[in-house]
């Protein structure tokens, strides 16, 4: 899995809409990725609170990538196809760059996520340099977001302005991303 503070993970693969991502061609820039699953709750609340699109829009605004991975096999429940995914997105008002499927697990396992949502920042250099949970409360509700610490939004400010990270690793909660 990857490791904080060492480069992360190079891929190719192509976005639901056909066009290749590598991360080695983002480079100088901070890339985001945001395991997801359209049926999990946990990654619904962020949703439905508006906090994850809050994040992917301050990523975009500082000229950073925001990539939402799918990470589901052809027999787990959440699995989507790429116009089912585009729907997710619609449905979720996701304000992602691009929405990655992975169903074969792969770049899951290069990354080691594993749970949804679990977030994974790349700073300019090409290094990683957050990976874990969007906060510090593991439920599945609304009312608890105001309560938690944003381990997330921190690092992801931190990263966008050249900072060490101050928590670079948490532990992320949600649903278990199911491997092949």
């Amino acid at each position: 899995a990857a490791v904080i503070c060492e480069k992360a993970p190079d891929f190719d693969r192509p976005d639901i809409n056909g066009a290749r991502v590598r991360l080695s061609a983002l480079g100088g820039r901070v890339v985001v990725l945001e395991w997801s699953n359209p049926l999990c709750p946990f990654a619904g609340k962020h949703y439905m609170a508006g906090s994850m699109q809050a994040l992917q829009q301050e990523a975009r605004e500082a000229d950073g990538v925001w990539l939402t991975v799918f990470s589901d096999p052809p027999d787990a429940v959440g699995h989507i196809s790429d116009l089912e995914a585009e729907f997710v997105a619609e449905q979720r008002r996701s304000k992602a760059n691009a929405i990655l499927l992975d169903h074969d697990t792969s770049l899951a396992r290069a990354f080691g996520a594993r749970n949804t949502p679990h977030i994974f920042i790349v700073d300019r250099g090409g290094k990683l340099a957050y990976a874990g949970g969007m906060d510090s409360i593991a439920s599945t509700k609304i009312e608890d977001l105001a309560q938690a610490e944003p381990f997330a939004r921190d690092a992801l400010r931190a990263v966008i302005a050249g900072r060490p990270v101050e928590r670079p690793l948490t532990r992320p909660y949600g649903c278990p991303i199911k491997y092949v």
